[in-house]
């Protein structure tokens, strides 16, 4: 079905639509047609289902479709190789220049420079240590430098980061997260089986309780995650925790 198609149905159906709606004193319920004429909404909405389209299409042709583009993750921020050698990944497009620094190099700015490829995109490699061991300790905090497009040298978390911890002062320093073999979780049960239709609920984890406090992973689990199921969800997408520079959503 064309773009032209789509919209028109959906359309169609809106303007046929029926609305119900209860009466105040909690008497009969009624019903009334929508009568609307849409013509004046088909040309905006036309525009933005082409944009839609035109960036899907982008993706099919860059990334590889939307599931792969999904799969940010494994690319870009921080990995280690089979030899312990330290990769690191970012997208920014509009530096001049980036480094690494970090508990690793005593926070020296401008030691460790990232290579710039194409597309935006920024890499680092670094060797292993002489004895065979990854150049970037377990749990060490490490932090981005970037020279801006108007030269301004800035210090930024990597937005891939996987562990975040607060100081005392309320700022979030990025921590490495490379345990030992013996330390890796491993999943207790097996992945669910894809739903037909996917139903998402959207959680902040840490404002989800009602006690008004700054939630855990383990009381949502416990007493959110069940209610998310009884009211029909299927799947939930977890909001980051650090979202804007210094600032924590859940």
């Amino acid at each position: 079905m064309s773009r032209c198609q789509t919209l028109t149905s959906f359309w169609n159906a809106m303007a046929t639509s029926v609305i119900t709606k209860e009466k105040s004193d909690g008497g009969k319920r009624e019903s009334m047609a929508l009568s609307w004429n849409p013509a004046g909404f088909f040309s905006i909405l036309d525009s933005r289902y082409g944009n839609f389209e035109d960036m899907i299409q982008r993706m099919d042709e860059v990334e590889g479709g939307i599931a792969k583009m999904a799969t940010g993750y494994e690319y870009f921020g921080t990995h280690v190789e089979s030899d312990n050698t330290f990769v690191m990944r970012e997208w920014a497009p509009g530096a001049q220049e980036m480094w690494l620094m970090g508990d690793f190099n005593s926070w020296n700015k401008h030691q460790h420079a990232f290579k710039k490829l194409d597309f935006g995109r920024w890499e680092i490699r670094l060797a292993p240590t002489s004895s065979g061991e990854c150049p970037v300790p377990h749990m060490s905090r490490i932090k981005l430098v970037i020279k801006s497009p108007s030269g301004e040298i800035v210090d930024r978390l990597d937005p891939w980061a996987t562990y975040v911890l607060p100081t005392p002062e309320h700022v979030f320093n990025h921590h490495f997260w490379n345990p030992p073999s013996d330390q890796v979780y491993k999943a207790k049960a097996p992945r669910p089986s894809r739903p037909k239709s996917l139903r998402v609920y959207e959680c902040h984890v840490g404002i989800s309780s009602w006690e008004g406090k700054v939630n855990t992973y383990k009381d949502f689990a416990q007493n959110v995650l069940p209610r998310v199921k009884k009211l029909g969800y299927n799947a939930i997408q977890v909001s980051p925790d650090i979202d804007k520079n210094r600032e924590v959503s859940d």
